[in-house]
């Protein structure tokens, strides 16, 4: 399954977004890095954070369910990373 038919919550890669973009891994995070000037990862990380905000301001899910969404193993990593994007 390629980044094109995953969702952001889905457990997307940045060889996975690379393959659906038709260019090499390092292409891609050289074309990230100058165009965003923050990493894929850092990119994922962020829209996933994003969105997660968004949720939990709607009060439609929980921080644990929300960990569980965007790949995380606990609310702990889940909520370091939250932190360090919203804060």
């Amino acid at each position: 399954m390629t980044c094109s038919t995953l969702h952001i919550s889905d457990n997307c890669t940045q060889e996975n977004i690379a393959k659906a973009s038709s260019v090499s891994l390092s292409s891609l995070q050289k074309l990230f890095r100058y165009v965003f000037d923050h990493s894929v990862n850092e990119h994922i990380t962020k829209r996933k954070m994003t969105l997660a905000a968004e949720e939990l301001l709607s009060g439609t899910a929980s921080v644990a369910e929300l960990a569980m969404k965007y790949g995380y193993s606990s609310t702990e990593p889940f909520s370091r990373a939250f932190r360090k994007v919203n804060c």
